[in-house]
């Protein structure tokens, strides 16, 4: 059951993983007890279930539980221990708490590259992850360092199409967006959303998030009418995939408005 549900979560079906995650982790209390291993990892996807739907607070409340029982059952350094470090480190900064998503993430990179080594696949995802906390705090050159060195080593690590590899080469396409490179970033956005239609579908959110990006590249380019289009199709997907009222549909139904807006300021109707 905790198996299909992250399968669920894979593939953009939160609700069906929402759904699933909660009958096991009761289920999973009753039977092996709030603190099992097993329990515990139940817990942390129906955590990240709860962040990728817009329910921050709920997830934060179950990851600061989970990471203090990992803790105790596996120890400061255990992998899954790790695992849970970096997860609440990115609802820290989903929530704009970024002294603390900063802290707890350099915190989860170093121990990772001690335990699990420099290109092990969990302490790339760190390294990811810290480069968008850098990102969000506005320290560019610190994450674009960190996001390319990524992005080499996951292409060794994982290959050029893995989902980890094209979120690192989404989010270093918005960082040379954010310092003033778009003609880099849509290279890489182009390339990303191409590559996760093949691998995810055209209405999995991730590919939707490219959608979006790219729309912002095309904006920012005075490309309005592409970024329209792009627009549009993101809203329609996030909307029937995440909702009207989640962070992602509103950002993006936002981003459209000024799209529009800017098209009919240059005289273009729309």
């Amino acid at each position: 059951m905790s198996n299909l549900a992250v399968i669920y979560s894979a593939m953009g079906r939160h609700d069906d993983a929402l759904r699933l995650q909660e009958e096991t982790v009761a289920a999973e209390k009753v039977a092996l007890g709030d603190r099992h291993p097993e329990t515990l990892t139940s817990m942390n996807n129906l955590a990240e279930t709860y962040r990728a739907m817009g329910r921050p607070d709920d997830a934060l409340r179950l990851q600061e539980e989970t990471l203090a029982a990992r803790k105790v059952a596996l120890g400061d350094r255990h992998p899954e221990t790790l695992t849970s470090m970096n997860n609440l480190a990115e609802t820290y900064s989903a929530m704009g708490r970024h002294d603390d998503a900063l802290q707890l993430e350099e915190e989860t990179l170093a121990a990772s590259k001690i335990v699990l080594g420099d290109r092990h696949p969990d302490t790339l995802t760190s390294m990811s992850n810290l480069a968008v906390i850098y990102s969000a705090m506005g320290r560019h050159d610190d994450a674009l360092r960190l996001q390319e060195e990524t992005v080499a080593a996951e292409k060794v690590a994982l290959g050029d199409r893995h989902p980890e590899t094209l979120t690192s080469m989404n989010n270093l396409a918005e960082t040379y967006r954010a310092m003033g490179r778009p003609d880099d970033a849509l290279r890489l956005q182009e390339e990303t959303l191409a590559a996760r239609k093949v691998a995810l579908g055209d209405r999995h959110p991730e590919t939707l998030t490219s959608m979006s990006n790219l729309a912002m590249t095309y904006n920012t380019l005075g490309r309005q009418d592409e970024a329209l289009i792009l627009y549009e199709r993101a809203v329609s997907g996030f909307e029937a995939a995440l909702g009207k009222d989640h962070p992602n549909s509103r950002i993006v139904r936002d981003n459209f408005e000024i799209c529009r807006a800017r098209k009919r300021d240059r005289g273009d109707g729309g």
